[in-house]
This record gives structure tokens, C-alpha cells and sequence, in this order.
């Protein structure tokens, strides 16, 4: 995935004739800084590539305002606001961030895909049951590596709740989990 995101931060500041914002908004700063910091660990940790654009609110209050932003910082990723008149929490801009970044996310039905929890007696009956199938496959472990888990969530969070895992894709079809490859295996002998 090469995509970039764009978070426009609308600050507390500009003009817009006969007006002049000449208070500093701590609230603008502060969000700025957590974002500039977030940026750099999701780009250093995930390649995930984020431009960050600063904008006066006042000179842009109607840009904002059919978005339903009125109170700075007023905070959009890629032209979706998702906050506003408060300073941003880390872990709700990480999961924004990851949120549009998988927003598209696929797998390709070229190859087959297992997404397991380490110790998970399920994941492990069903790797032993696609390796008896003599079925290879691609492991995601969503433990490990966090982006497995966003990969997993953009993939079902709309279709099973709550999500159990293994969740299992052979051939871009999403079959579900170990009990329904298991049935799937007693019908047409995998």
C-alpha cells in the first residue's frame, strides 16, 4: 500500500476582514506537536507516509464549516473531520490513521491468508488442517504485528461480531473461521 494521508489541522488563528485572531490557542500547539510525534512513528514504524498541512481557521472558516468544524483545532484526515475544539488523543489519531490507511484494504485471491493470535488452540488446529491439506498459506499474526490486526478489522469488523480469530482467506474468499474449514474440509476433502 503507497497511499499517503493528509491531515489538515485548522488552527485558532488569521483574519478574515474586520476580524483578527491575536490570542496563541494552547490547545492548536499541543495537538500539533502530538501529531507531528505520531507522524513520525507511524511513518519510522509503518512506512505509512502522512503530510501534515497548518491552517489559519479564520481565513478558511467556510471551508470547514460544511464539515461541520467550528471550534479549533478543527482536524480532518484526508477531508473527514475527526476532531475538533479539544486537543487529539494519541490513540484516537493512531486509530484514525490506521482506520484510512486500511480503509481499502484487500487480500488478492492468488494466495491464502490465516490471521492467528500466538497460543491460540483454534489458529493452531487450523494451520495443522490446511498443512495436512497440504495447502499453503500466509500467516498474519495480529499480536505481533498491529497492522495485521487493522488489515483484519477493515476486512470483517462490518460482517462477525465479536471478531475470533483464526479468520481464514483461501483464494480471496473469506471462509471464516476453524469450524468452518473444518466443515469445508469434511465436504469437499481439501
Amino acid at each position: 500500500m503507497n497511499k499517503e494521508i493528509e491531515i489538515i489541522v485548522y488552527k485558532w488563528e488569521g483574519e478574515f476582514f474586520p476580524f483578527k485572531i491575536k490570542t496563541i490557542c494552547g490547545e492548536c500547539s499541543l495537538s500539533i506537536r502530538i501529531i507531528k510525534s505520531i507522524i513520525e512513528r507511524v511513518e519510522q514504524k509503518d512506512g505509512i507516509k502522512v503530510k501534515l498541512i497548518e491552517k489559519p481557521w479564520l481565513n478558511n472558516w467556510y471551508k470547514v464549516l460544511h464539515k461541520k468544524g467550528w471550534h479549533a483545532p478543527i482536524i480532518l484526515i484526508n477531508n473527514r473531520l475527526i476532531s475538533q475544539g479539544d486537543v487529539i488523543h494519541q490513540e484516537q489519531l493512531l486509530h484514525e490513521i490506521y482506520t484510512e490507511y486500511f480503509k481499502n484494504y484487500s487480500i488478492d485471491s492468488e494466495n491464502n491468508y490465516i490471521f492467528t493470535l500466538p497460543n491460540c488452540q483454534y489458529c493452531k488446529k487450523a494451520k495443522e488442517l490446511l498443512d495436512n491439506s497440504n495447502i499453503s498459506y500466509i500467516e498474519l499474526n495480529v499480536l505481533e504485528d498491529s497492522k495485521n490486526m487493522r488489515k483484519l478489522l477493515s476486512l470483517v469488523q462490518h460482517k462477525v461480531h465479536p471478531i475470533t480469530l483464526p479468520q481464514i482467506f483461501l483464494e480471496g474468499r473469506w471462509i471464516k473461521g476453524y469450524e468452518e474449514l473444518k466443515i469445508l474440509n469434511e465436504k469437499y476433502k481439501l
